[in-house]
């Protein structure tokens, strides 16, 4: 009698144990830890990056290698979930015989993000864009023509680093630019720097 009333509060209290540590790990996906990254509220973003474009259509003097900013400002719907106003833009040098052309591509767009894992996003957006060709004449940029159009956002990023509201991740982006003379792609690499 002895043995069985000890096995029977040995199983008690092994049931009691493991209810106790599965609840201890549901609860992990809930409730943040100190220290542990969770989004929540305003997002603020910005990021850096090389970029290229090319042209499908009549525009010329399109296609060229260059860089620049991304800013982003929004708020976290869920924890897997972020709406943005994001601003993209970047600038290309190229050889326009004596001179050099200098090209910039801006996109301004409503986007969503989706973050499909812990770590890995998805995004798309919908929005403005505009596209201007400028000639350095010496030291002086004379705008030479202005298109603008409707811009769409598409991209993906993985966090490399995510501590407390912060967050720093490799990120990919296209821009493309439908104007009346044609349609600009924009492909955008660089490193993002995220609070949420």
């Amino acid at each position: 009698m002895r043995h069985a009333i000890a096995i029977a509060t040995l199983l008690v209290s092994t049931t009691v144990v493991g209810a106790g540590d599965a609840s201890a790990q549901s609860d992990r996906g809930l409730v943040p830890r100190p220290g542990e990254f969770r989004r929540s509220g305003l997002a603020l973003g910005i990021g850096a990056g090389t970029a290229f474009a090319f042209e499908l259509g009549d525009l010329v003097d399109v296609n060229g290698f260059g860089g620049g900013p991304s800013f982003r400002v929004g708020t976290t719907a869920s924890e897997r979930l972020l709406w943005m106003l994001q601003l993209d833009g970047a600038a290309y040098l190229f050889d326009a015989g004596e001179e050099t052309g200098v090209n910039q591509l801006a996109v301004l767009a409503v986007a969503g993000q989706v973050y499909v894992l812990d770590a890995f996003w998805l995004k798309a957006g919908l929005g403005v864009a505009n596209y201007r060709q400028q000639v350095r004449r010496q030291i002086k940029l004379d705008p030479t023509d202005e298109f603008p159009g409707v811009g769409i956002l598409t991209g993906l990023g993985l966090d490399v680093y995510q501590e407390g509201a912060i967050a720093i991740g490799l990120e990919m982006t296209v821009s493309t630019a439908v104007l009346a003379d044609g349609v600009i792609l924009q492909g955008w690499t660089g490193v993002g720097f995220h609070i949420y």
